[in-house]
């Protein structure tokens, strides 16, 4: 990923974060900085817990934080409302047969 998309996504993320607030853009920058930066950026073992946040039956926050993880860490733009449709490969969109031309199944950027 190109420096100037990574800073247009965190600036998306921020200003979404302050309007919206809620822990998916918490996870979303984490993530982001993790695609980013590679694997200069957090060790093995906070990757592989923030990955797993999603699977956690008892706690939504923490799900919603590593949903926004999963599409930082994707590299895609910040769109919380996708989980709320998506229904493929765990909601990794970028795995989706579905995504053309940089869009999802409902015509959003992916």
């Amino acid at each position: 990923m190109e420096e100037a998309r990574f800073q247009s996504y965190m600036r998306q993320a921020e200003t979404m974060k302050r309007v919206d607030g809620g822990d998916y853009f918490s996870g979303y920058t984490r993530g982001l900085r993790r695609h980013y930066h590679g694997e200069a950026f957090g060790t093995p073992g906070e990757h592989d817990r923030w990955m797993e946040l999603v699977d956690d039956d008892l706690d939504a926050a923490r799900v919603q934080r590593g949903q926004g993880y999963r599409d930082g860490f994707n590299g895609m733009r910040p769109n919380p409302d996708r989980w709320a449709y998506c229904t493929q490969n765990g909601g990794d969109c970028t795995a989706c047969s579905l995504v053309n031309y940089g869009r999802d199944c409902r015509n959003n950027p992916v």
